[in-house]
């Protein structure tokens, strides 16, 4: 119970400057004699650009309790300020249940949030492989939606992501700890490491 009222905590206490310093247009890119000057407009363009991304995830755990789950997650996450990042996603989820010899698929839909916090940046380092890598801590809490689903669930995670920042065709890692909270009658809650993949 305490874990999870932090993870509301987290959640609902996001800093009220998510949009703020670093984002507006700079005064200087006209003059008093209303010239623009491309230049600077590009470069605020691409701070503006560079914050945010869109995110395709893939997360696995171990069977537990009759259920092997996958959870498969697609949004966006913007860096408002410093190394804050904050996210919000549409989840869908399926389940392989084999009760007994019984095999059949689940399926949910749901939305999230994160919140997460760049522990370490690495920039401008002579070499490639650690030129700008970063060790993200990120927390999320995602729910299923009403309708057909076959799992309703409060989920709440915690994990580690490897990445580099500046070359986006490479694929985020993530490893953390998960813990589904259902709320479906006959399946059980699930807590697990967690493994995922990211394309961005």
């Amino acid at each position: 119970v305490v874990m999870k009222q932090i993870f509301l905590f987290l959640m609902l206490c996001m800093p009220v400057f998510v949009f703020g310093e670093g984002l507006a247009p700079d005064s200087s890119m006209v003059d008093s004699t209303g010239t623009v000057h491309y230049d600077k407009l590009t470069k605020w363009y691409y701070r503006v650009y560079d914050r945010w991304e869109s995110e395709v995830e893939a997360s696995f755990t171990y069977p537990q309790h009759n259920l092997t789950p996958w959870f498969f997650f697609s949004g966006i996450t913007v860096n408002p300020v410093g190394r804050l990042t904050v996210g919000a996603s549409y989840v869908f989820f399926l389940g392989l249940y084999h009760p007994e010899g019984e095999k059949r698929y689940l399926t949910s839909h749901g939305i999230g949030g994160s919140l997460g916090y760049r522990l370490y940046q690495a920039n401008h380092d002579r070499y490639l492989f650690k030129k700008d890598f970063v060790v993200e801590l990120r927390v999320r809490y995602a729910h299923s939606l009403g309708g057909r689903c076959d799992l309703e669930y409060n989920l709440y995670d915690a994990g580690l992501l490897f990445y580099n920042k500046r070359h986006k065709r490479i694929p985020y890692f993530t490893i953390g700890y998960r813990n589904v909270d259902s709320r479906t009658d006959g399946i059980r809650n699930m807590n697990a490491l967690y493994l995922s993949i990211t394309l961005r």
